[in-house]
């Protein structure tokens, strides 16, 4: 019997964790599935762990690669997946009985491109619930994408976690979908969230939080706060400018990629805002590889054409406030990007509240 959900977990280093995980995901309610466990090249004993897991379950596939980062262990999950849908587990989180099933149930029952769920921030003293907002969305024509984008991934409605999500296989690799790996795991479910959501016709989101998404020191994700590498996000944006004139056949490429362009750039540049000194974040912006690319997009926001097409998808303030930014930005202020990015954080739009 085919599978029916591939299920990648990525693993590094984390043999405390990584049984917790697996046991889980065998727990669950749907149980046809095939779990892809991808050894990155870890150092401890994951990947022994992951060995002994497949000699006992024959559902469990296990790939030792040398160490590649992030994006590149779930690349090589996506090229061995067979299953109809695909989800992306993160090593040390879990997931709760029912959360697989309830995302397959929304997807088929709304013969939707994506199921996307809501989660659960685990740290040593609490849990935090992030609910995302329920709905289904008819994305069909280019605008719609482009309006989900900005209102439910930008904004925040959605996030752009890939582990809250279940895929449909087939628009994956019929659309060569794959995660960035020359991003120094920094922002890589932004871009595959975005190029994703741009080869979809229908979107379902559900609140269940069942995700568990563990916080600690010294994972990837902490590693990464306080850094903002202007390269990875340019890499992202490139990758995405590719995808968006596949998918979209090029569709106001000239009006709304600088909007992308700024809306990536900003959103990474908020999640550390505060904790990187402003050297530092000039050192990165004179370090910045394929500048005229980065420079070409931020600069043509600034002119009355972008900020009438901002004024018409974010309202006037934000759309002073994103000129005013990509203006400071372009320049270096970083002591005035960070006062005005405190009052552009959540879009007051006309579709996206």
């Amino acid at each position: 019997m085919k599978e029916l959900i591939s299920i990648i977990v990525p693993v590094y280093n984390v043999d405390k964790y990584i049984s917790y995980c697996i046991e889980s995901i065998r727990r669950q309610s749907i149980q046809n599935f095939e779990l892809i466990l991808v050894n990155d090249g870890s150092k401890d004993n994951s990947g022994t762990i992951c060995d002994e897991y497949a000699q006992i379950d024959s559902r469990i596939k296990v790939i030792h690669k040398k160490n590649g980062g992030l994006g590149s262990a779930r690349n090589a999950g996506i090229d061995m997946a067979t299953g109809e849908f695909i989800f992306f587990c993160d090593s040390d989180d879990w997931i709760g009985i029912n959360y697989l099933e309830i995302l397959y149930s929304a997807i088929i029952e709304n013969k939707a491109d994506q199921a996307v769920g809501s989660f659960t921030k685990v740290t040593e003293n609490e849990k935090i619930c992030i609910k995302h907002e329920e709905g289904i969305y008819d994305i069909s024509t280019s605008e719609d994408k482009i309006q989900y984008c900005f209102y439910k991934i930008f904004g925040r409605k959605h996030g752009w976690e890939t582990w809250t999500r279940l895929y449909r296989t087939n628009i994956i690799k019929n659309n060569e979908i794959r995660f960035c790996e020359h991003c120094d795991n920094f922002a890589e479910d932004l871009g595959y969230s975005l190029v994703y959501s741009l080869y979809c016709s229908k979107i379902v989101s559900v609140n269940s939080a069942e995700y568990f998404y563990r916080v600690r020191p010294n994972s990837i994700m902490t590693s990464n706060v306080g850094q903002f590498k202007f390269n990875a996000v340019n890499e992202i944006f490139i990758y995405f400018h590719d995808k968006y004139i596949k998918a979209l056949d090029g569709y106001r490429i000239k009006d709304i990629l600088p909007i992308f362009h700024f809306l990536i750039m900003f959103n990474q540049y908020f999640n550390i805002i505060g904790t990187t000194s402003y050297p530092m974040l000039k050192k990165e912006l004179n370090n910045i590889e394929n500048y005229d690319v980065w420079s070409q997009q931020t600069k043509q926001l600034l002119n009355i054409k972008h900020y009438k097409l901002l004024k018409q998808y974010f309202g006037k303030y934000n759309a002073i406030r994103i000129l005013l930014l990509s203006h400071y930005c372009l320049h270096g202020n970083w002591n005035r990007f960070k006062i005005e990015s405190g009052l552009f954080y959540r879009f007051n739009n006309k579709g996206g509240n």
